[in-house]
């Protein structure tokens, strides 16, 4: 059995330290403070602030060739980017467009509902995921005009429902600029996302 000033160090090694910085730290957005913090409730060590600081730097230097690399790579290739709705996101330039993670659409939509002001913002989640349900039953084959048809107008009804305080809407828009005719086309070429079939 191992000792707890084993585990103590074991943990503090390195690799396993720095892995463990960088998982909390930058992926799930953890601040300095508050991971040296949680550190010293968990482990009992005290990690300074500037150790972390330096850990994060050091790996941001070492991947800064790859991210140039998958950079040029995108640019060069002229691909579609698929991301969340954040503002820095539509900030790669030289690109062939920006296309709207379906999770994420769905998220900000769920978000919108809760906060209670927002009632067609269910409405549109459950048009939405209705028509990639459609798509992914008609494997591959185009929707028929008639439904597409259909879709588009529930899609205009709940956008003018919703209109006043029109915010996901906007960012839909980012995607498809020329609003529902671009949407009934996003929706017909949409790959199906995991869990919505």
């Amino acid at each position: 059995m191992i000792s707890e000033l084993e585990r103590r160090l074991e943990v503090l090694s390195g690799p396993n330290l720095t892995g463990l910085v960088l998982d909390i730290t930058p992926h799930q957005l953890i601040p300095v403070k508050r991971l040296v913090e949680i550190f010293g409730d968990l482990f009992g060590v005290k990690v300074l602030t500037g150790t972390v600081v330096n850990m994060v730097s050091r790996r941001a230097i070492a991947y800064g060739g790859i991210v140039d690399t998958i950079r040029t790579g995108v640019v060069q290739a002229r691909v579609l980017v698929v991301h969340a709705c954040w503002k820095s996101s539509f900030a790669m330039l030289n690109v062939a467009g920006h296309g709207l993670c379906f999770a994420h659409i769905l998220r900000e939509l769920e978000g919108l509902f809760q906060c209670g002001l927002e009632k067609w913002a269910r409405k549109l989640a459950e048009l939405l995921s209705g028509a990639v349900h459609e798509r992914n039953l008609a494997r591959g084959r185009p929707l028929s005009p008639a439904t597409m048809r259909a879709i588009a107008d529930s899609y205009d009804r709940i956008v003018a429902e919703g209109f006043p305080v029109p915010r996901i809407i906007v960012a839909v828009a980012i995607e498809w600029p020329a609003g529902r005719d671009e949407a009934a086309q996003g929706i017909q070429s949409a790959a199906a996302p995991e869990g919505t079939s």
